[in-house]
């Protein structure tokens, strides 16, 4: 969605495609020099340059287009927020002696830190050319927490299993979109047996993981069971053909983080006494 403040400081949308307007509502606060939306939280960001040191942040519902003040900080001309959710400003004036700074912005309290000068004419408007690529963490490699008999697997997979010593892999292909979801998940190194696919909110100690079974279990937080898929030649993937997408079967509403993983039978005798593992575990964010 393609969003802009006016003069008069109401919120529109803007169709791409033929530049139609719709009016979503009054912001209520005037002369809002700077629009970005958090795809890690779903919330639109506004700023005001304010006067010749002073300004301040506040979030603009989308639905009504009303603005909610947050706190006062630097003057700003630009902001923008990377995949992470922080929050970056330039401003064209001077700050703590520097011309042109570029500024972090603690979202929460409106408290800024210099990183540096950019060193050119006045800095209007900043943007990330980042994509929210899914990111694999936590591995069973030794890279991070042991696994749970020394049974490591290749860089970038799970813990080793029984059949396959490079041990379990979780990638993706499509996009996490709420409006437009193509995510699938694509599980592989795996015994030919049971394979549930998983959904958390959160990763689990800082994204190393806990031992679990004879690998590490990576995605936490609120669990969803998206569905269990038979391994065939040691691979499946979710969803399946004519199957739920992701967002709907993981109730995903809102954009943000979500984790996910594989946690596939292992029944033959190795390792530990339990009978399963899992693969890598997989941070993806959701965007509208």
């Amino acid at each position: 969605m393609l969003y802009a403040v006016n003069s008069t400081s109401s919120l529109f949308t803007i169709d791409k495609l033929t530049a139609a307007i719709t009016l979503v509502g009054s912001v209520g606060f005037q002369n809002i020099s700077a629009l970005e939306f958090d795809p890690t939280t779903g919330v639109l960001y506004g700023a005001h340059a304010g006067g010749t040191t002073a300004g301040y942040l506040i979030t603009i519902d989308v639905q009504t287009g009303a603005g909610t003040f947050v706190a006062n900080t630097h003057r700003i001309n630009g902001l923008a927020i990377d995949a992470s959710g922080a929050l970056f400003a330039s401003e064209n004036g001077l700050f703590a002696g520097s011309p042109n700074p570029l500024l972090s912005i603690d979202k929460l309290t409106g408290a800024w830190t210099l990183i540096g000068t950019i060193n050119t004419g006045n800095v209007l408007g900043l943007t990330f050319s980042e994509i929210y690529a899914p990111i694999p963490f936590c591995f069973g490699d030794g890279s991070g927490l042991a696994c749970p008999c020394g049974n490591n697997g290749a860089p970038g997979n799970g813990c080793a299993n029984s059949v396959v010593a490079t041990g379990g892999h979780l990638a993706s292909t499509g996009t996490a979109s709420i409006a437009s979801d193509t995510l699938a998940l694509h599980g592989s190194g795996m015994p030919d047996s049971s394979a549930l696919y998983f959904q958390g909110t959160t990763t689990i100690n800082s994204g190393l993981g806990t031992l679990f079974g004879d690998g590490l279990r990576c995605a936490g937080g609120s669990i969803t069971r998206l569905g269990t898929r038979l391994n065939v030649a040691g691979a499946s993937s979710y969803p399946g053909a004519g199957g739920a997408s992701i967002s709907v079967r993981g109730q995903v509403t809102s954009p943000g983080l979500r984790t996910y993983q594989v946690w596939y039978r292992n029944a033959a005798a190795y390792c530990t006494a339990f009978t399963f593992n899992l693969t890598n575990g997989l941070s993806v964010i959701w965007t509208i």
